[in-house]
């Protein structure tokens, strides 16, 4: 889990508190969904391209 780099000496207002464990958690949610749209936007984007590339070659053989 990583860590809150803070400790709490922020969250001294009782109605500022945030449950540390709920804040890691949300931090590696963050992180994997990074790592999750990192990976699968750019093979999206070259599958469109090479779909794009796809049609403009057998427009290209049709004439």
């Amino acid at each position: 889990m990583i860590r809150h780099r803070y400790g709490d000496r922020y969250l001294h207002n009782g109605a500022l508190e945030i449950g540390f464990r709920g804040l890691e958690l949300s931090e590696d949610l963050l992180l994997i969904g990074h790592f999750i749209f990192a990976i699968c936007f750019p093979m999206y984007a070259l599958l469109i391209l090479l779909r794009d590339m796809q049609e403009q070659f057998k427009e290209q053989e049709s004439y």
